[in-house]
C-alpha cells in the first residue's frame, strides 16, 4: 500500500476495526482539523480531489476549502472531474505533479 509520510493510510489496512492493529495505523488521523475548525490551519493548503471519489466526497473537500478560505489563508484547490480516489489518469497525475511543484515554489521556495 502507498504511505502517507511514515503512516499507512487507514483505508488499506485489513485488520478489523478496533484491533490493536487498525489503532496503531488510525492514530495519526486522530485530532485532524474538520471544517467547523478552519482557524487551525495556519499553512498553506493544497486539496487534491477526485469529483468521483467514493471515499472522501468532493462535498467535504470544498467545504474544507471554503472554510480555510474564509480565514484568510491562502488556498488551492485542484479538482479533477473524471477522477476518483487517486489520480490514474496519466493527463491528470502530470496536472497534479506541475501544481504540486507550482504550489511548492510560491510557498517554500526562499
Amino acid at each position: 500500500p502507498q504511505s502517507c509520510g511514515k503512516y499507512v493510510p487507514a483505508t488499506s489496512t485489513s485488520a478489523p476495526s478496533g484491533s490493536t492493529s487498525a489503532k496503531r495505523v488510525l492514530r495519526p488521523w486522530r485530532g485532524m482539523v474538520t471544517p467547523s475548525q478552519p482557524e487551525k490551519i495556519t499553512a498553506p493548503l493544497l486539496v487534491v480531489q477526485g469529483e468521483n471519489d467514493p471515499r472522501v466526497p468532493a462535498s467535504e473537500a470544498r467545504q474544507i476549502v471554503s472554510a480555510v478560505r474564509g480565514t484568510g489563508q491562502d488556498v488551492w484547490f485542484m479538482n479533477a472531474l473524471n477522477e476518483g480516489h487517486g489520480f490514474r489518469k496519466k493527463e491528470n497525475r502530470d496536472l497534479y505533479a506541475e501544481v504540486v511543484n507550482l504550489f511548492f515554489q510560491k510557498h517554500f521556495e526562499d
